[in-house]
């Protein structure tokens, strides 16, 4: 059974499966302001309602193909987020 648990993981990895309280949802987005670091990086900073107030930041990476996200942080707005990506290997 081991085996087959190994095996299915791999195929999902990177992907999630959404529940239904998920496919339901429908989130309302309250703004949106992309903020740039560099030539190559941007944060997308999202405020939205979705039976309470969130937030999300986005990083972004310019990659050959276009922009691509990097990383998700979220949290409700008295949870401070986490800086934004700008160090490391796809940072300025």
């Amino acid at each position: 059974m081991l085996p087959s648990y190994a095996a299915a993981l791999a195929r999902q990895r990177g992907t999630s499966l959404a529940t239904p309280a998920e496919l339901a949802a429908r989130p309302v987005v309250l703004s949106l302001q992309l903020l740039r670091s560099c030539a190559h990086s941007a944060v997308a900073a999202v405020t939205y309602a979705d039976g309470g107030r969130f937030q999300i930041h986005v990083n972004l990476v310019h990659e050959r193909g276009g922009w691509l996200v990097f990383d998700v942080a979220e949290a409700p707005p008295h949870i401070p987020l986490p800086p934004p990506l700008s160090r490391g290997p796809r940072g300025c």
